[in-house]
């Protein structure tokens, strides 16, 4: 459906308090599961619908991100960060699994690099690199 200059954006308790959970766990990746059972163990009984309805609106408000992660049957979603012009990629461990943001002005030069020589846009918020994490390769003495 196409936006008027006339829609409102409405701010119902159960959008505040999915947008919350994400933004307390910012960087962090949930599936709808993980939102509906993270509400759950506060107290709060959210239907998978009601979540799934509202991470739609909250992505196409620009707040939040949606990805695929190999490895995962579900789609992911993520706070993204006030500054758009901020470029944060992840590091998935092939080994323990953990997802974590790399925030590095070298990767940020890399992105940039990609645009102005190569004429491709990466987009950062579905960009995941795949090694080791840094527990995993203190564990193999690396």
């Amino acid at each position: 459906m196409a936006s008027t200059g006339n829609t409102k954006q409405y701010r119902t308790k159960q959008k505040e308090l999915i947008l919350s959970c994400i933004q307390a766990h910012q960087g962090a990746f949930f599936t709808s599961k993980d939102i509906v059972n993270a509400l759950a163990d506060q107290g709060t009984k959210v239907g998978t619908a009601t979540v799934y309805r509202n991470l739609e609106r909250l992505e196409e408000e620009g707040i939040i991100a949606r990805t695929s992660i190999e490895g995962t049957s579900s789609i992911c979603y993520r706070f993204l960060p006030d500054a758009p012009e901020d470029v944060y990629f992840f590091l998935k461990c092939e080994e323990c699994g953990n997802l974590s943001p790399i925030d590095c002005g070298e990767l940020q030069k890399l992105y940039e690099h990609v645009i102005e020589h190569h004429h491709v846009r990466i987009n950062p918020t579905k960009t995941v690199l795949y090694g080791l994490c840094e527990a995993c390769l203190a564990k193999r003495g690396e």
